[in-house]
């Protein structure tokens, strides 16, 4: 399945569900929708009408290779917050997502 595909397939999910936001924090699941070989601590947000956002280290300069995604270097919580103002609802891997990472 191509990776334009993969996401489509999740914001289908989403709406099914009302999620305006879904966070998606497991490495293996960033690089199956997104094809980046995430560091641990990296969140990728899907929002229903926007290209994906992949949070990174500043120290993560290689993450310009990434097609397809906005990219934010997270510097201080804000930048996430930011992101996440207009959300009504967020969708999250209850079973992975630990309130430590969050």
């Amino acid at each position: 399945m191509h990776l334009t595909s993969r996401i489509k397939s999740v914001k289908k999910l989403m709406e099914t569900h009302n999620l305006d936001t879904f966070f998606i924090t497991q490495r293996a699941d960033i690089f199956y929708y997104i094809g980046w070989k995430a560091a641990e601590g990296n969140i990728l947000i899907l929002h229903k009408n926007q290209n994906p956002i992949l949070f990174v280290s500043p120290l993560e300069q290689d993450a310009e290779r990434v097609r397809g995604v906005k990219l934010i270097y997270l510097k201080k919580k804000e930048d996430l917050l930011k992101e996440l103002k207009y959300s009504r609802s967020v969708g999250y891997d209850e079973f992975d997502l630990s309130a430590n990472r969050f």
